[in-house]
């Protein structure tokens, strides 16, 4: 079974009628104006560490939040609380 298909020029809409959309369509997103960028806020995370406060991990813990508040530019900021600051041990 052959399917045929026949294209009229009344199908297929012309180029001035596809300008003139375009033309609509960008004078629309101009008439909205320009996008301000709003300030970014600083995002701050408390995280508890299990791990006692003189232990080297917990350390490590605290370089690591350190440096990531310097890499992000101080956006990211986190705060490492020791064990049982929040929640006590299990």
């Amino acid at each position: 079974m052959k399917i045929t298909t026949k294209v009229t020029a009344a199908s297929v809409p012309s180029r001035r009628a596809f300008f003139k959309r375009a033309a609509v369509a960008a004078g629309a997103v101009a008439a909205m104006g320009p996008v301000r960028a709003s300030a970014q806020q600083t995002i701050t995370l408390k995280v508890q560490s299990g791990i006692p406060p003189k232990d080297i991990f917990h350390e490590q813990f605290v370089s690591l939040a350190k440096k990531i508040e310097e890499l992000s530019g101080g956006r990211v900021k986190i705060d490492v609380l020791p064990t049982g600051a929040v929640v006590g041990p299990f």
